[in-house]
């Protein structure tokens, strides 16, 4: 609460003001000193640092600093390598591992090799391989790996490995004629390959259980351990397993996509080719024809 004797309190101290009084002129002087000391102060350092600086900039350049290069980076092996081999080695055949190779190469299913461009490609028990023989100079090699697989025997799938390990250390080769018979060596041992006359071509249907056939449409393919062809109304894919002579074709399927609308004629001789190709445990190669031969009929081909 408010009482009368604060209300004069205030009015009496304001009304009673202190004067201070100022000399400005000091003051003046005293703030004029104090900036010329700060600028002094920062003439004296830029010159210390003009000092130490000079000198230093005058030994690096009687010294100059070189940067040290960076070490060149050391080449691949293959780095210079060009891929040419492949036409020279194995020409246009289609080659066979032999049984020659060794006991463990035996004879089915089937291994082979074959130049593809500048490239090699071939079947294996249990798929196909892709690869290259890169060139250096005089020095050449091969890189091979599996392209496709698919499930089989483990007695088949270790020889698949061994021939792969093998073919990727060769190094040297040595081919003769009559018969075609190449040789691959290297640190891993040597592959003996007969070329085949069965894989690669185009067969043509030339015959039905002995009866002749003019232009029949119908073809055989034969891959390694696949072949395929046309029973003139439909493309078709099959396994095949051989050993010499001996021969079985399984697994017939149509391609999709293939078929075509066909005559009843037509027709009953597709069925008839198939069914042969199914049955057939004996191949036998003359010159240029082959026939296929089984307990229920035959089929005779002619290389196209």
């Amino acid at each position: 609460m408010n009482t009368g004797f604060e209300d004069r309190l205030r009015t009496e101290l304001a009304a009673e003001q202190v004067l201070v009084p100022v000399d400005e002129h000091a003051v003046l002087t005293r703030g004029r000193a104090s900036v010329r000391a700060r600028r002094v102060g920062w003439t004296v350092l830029g010159v210390a640092i003009l000092a130490v600086g000079i000198p230093m900039a005058a030994l690096l350049a009687r010294q100059p600093y070189v940067i040290a290069p960076l070490p060149s980076p050391t080449p691949s092996p293959n780095s210079s390598a060009t891929v040419s081999m492949p036409a020279e080695i194995l020409g246009s055949l289609t080659w066979r591992l032999s049984a020659d190779t060794g006991a463990w190469a035996g004879t089915a299913p089937v291994i082979t090799l074959a130049a593809s461009g500048d490239r090699i490609q071939g079947n294996l028990g249990c798929g196909t391989y892709v690869g290259q023989i890169p060139q250096r100079g005089a020095d050449w090699w091969v890189e091979a790996r599996v392209a496709t697989s698919h499930s089989c025997p483990y007695q088949t799938n270790a020889r698949d490995n061994r021939y792969l390990e093998v073919l990727n250390a060769v190094t040297t080769f040595t081919r003769a004629t009559d018969p075609d018979r190449l040789v691959l060596d290297g640190s891993g041992g040597a592959l003996v390959f007969e070329a085949s006359d069965l894989d690669g071509p185009t067969w043509t249907v030339t015959a039905l259980d002995g009866k002749p056939l003019q232009d029949s449409g119908m073809t055989l393919v034969i891959d390694g351990a696949r072949v395929r062809g046309s029973a003139f109304c439909v493309g078709f894919t099959a396994d095949l397993a051989r050993n010499g002579t001996k021969w079985s074709v399984t697994n017939v399927k149509d391609v999709p996509g293939t078929a075509l609308p066909c005559p009843r004629e037509a027709s009953d001789r597709m069925n008839r080719y198939l069914g042969l190709l199914e049955q057939a445990d004996h191949a036998e190669l003359a010159g240029s024809g082959l026939t296929l031969s089984g307990p229920k009929g035959t089929v005779s081909f002619t290389r196209e």
